[in-house]
């Protein structure tokens, strides 16, 4: 698969370096396209203004001019925007790999534009980093968002946020935005992105002095130092290795105790899977055991077996025991 290439651009460039020139290339047309008539309308000097867009390029290169979207809350502008879209100079188009042949490209890009004093839209060119930025935390507000956030999930993801930032002549982090409305979430971002030389030099390494960046920042709560410890685990294992003995272990225990005829006396043939999830508490003792099966039977004895994990070591942080959450899937044939 390919990406398809804007006007004029060099084919030879990288899927990525595609996607990048398209979305700069863009922001440039449209600035060019839309008056300062019309930008007097919605916008004064001093205004930003960011947005996301789709595009559909079809197998010749144009945009399919009903599929073309655009995200803001002014139905007036996404609609004058659309219409500059779809008049985009005609793409080399995007071309399998294998049989050689066009087919339509599905992009999603964003857009980010300064008004000056002329009312002049002038584009805020920014490099998309491609890398997930991953931040761990046990601050006790953003535990409590992070709860609430998943309160009725059963396997609890991370809080996902856009972060745009900028770097100055020293390669310093500056001019920090976290779309979010949180303050205190906006806190432990832009303090963390600030010490990303020490928290991530791998993504620090990519920037270069006096640009703008997007990137995608993950919020999760920080993991226990110690797994919990299933009864039978060497306790002088390292954290990762106690992780891989204790689900060996409620492996085994799932196959010594789980009615594997179940699912063949309710009528169920193939490959089954079922999702659990389940806490252990400060105690050691499992508890708020979930479940996901294709039958309300199989749910009912996953959630019965997973009860009946003995007690363990519970799982630590800062050497103090913590409430710690696991996930585990069952898979099994009927045969």
């Amino acid at each position: 698969m390919s990406v398809p290439t804007f006007n004029g651009s060099s084919i030879n460039q990288s899927a990525s370096q595609k996607t990048q020139d398209t979305k700069d290339k863009t922001q440039l047309f449209l600035s060019k396209k839309l008056s300062p008539e019309f930008i007097k309308k919605i916008l004064k000097p001093g205004d930003s203004i960011e947005f996301s867009y789709e595009l559909i390029i079809d197998k010749a290169g144009h945009p399919i001019p009903n599929k073309t979207k655009v995200n803001t809350e002014s139905n007036y502008f996404n609609n004058k925007i659309i219409r500059y879209l779809n008049v985009l100079p005609k793409f080399t188009s995007a071309v399998a790999s294998v049989t050689k042949t066009p087919y339509q490209y599905f992009s999603s890009l964003d857009a980010e534009f300064f008004v000056d004093e002329a009312y002049q839209l002038i584009p805020i060119y920014r490099i998309n980093l491609q890398d997930k930025y991953e931040i761990d935390t046990d601050d006790e507000k953003i535990m409590s968002l992070y709860d609430s956030i998943n309160k009725n999930v059963t396997y609890k993801q991370p809080i996902k946020n856009i972060l745009y930032f900028s770097t100055n002549e020293n390669k310093d982090v500056t001019n920090i935005k976290v779309i979010t409305n949180n303050p205190e979430l906006k806190k432990i971002i832009t303090s963390s992105i600030q010490s990303i030389k020490n928290s991530n030099p791998n993504i620090y390494l990519k920037l270069e002095k006096n640009k703008n960046y997007t990137l995608n920042s993950l919020l999760q709560k920080k993991g226990p130092d110690r797994h919990a410890l299933f009864k039978g685990c060497n306790e002088n294992l390292d954290n990762d290795q106690v992780l891989k003995c204790t689900y060996e272990k409620i492996s085994k225990h799932v196959t010594k105790k789980f009615n594997l005829n179940l699912a063949k006396n309710i009528g169920l043939t193939g490959r089954q899977k079922i999702l659990i999830g389940f806490k252990i508490d400060t105690e050691g003792n499992v508890f708020d055991v979930k479940a996901r099966a294709p039958h309300p039977k199989l749910r009912e004895e996953a959630i019965r077996v997973i009860k009946l994990i003995p007690k363990m070591k519970p799982a630590s942080l800062n050497e103090k025991p913590i409430v710690a959450l696991y996930s585990l899937p069952i898979i099994f044939v009927v045969e």
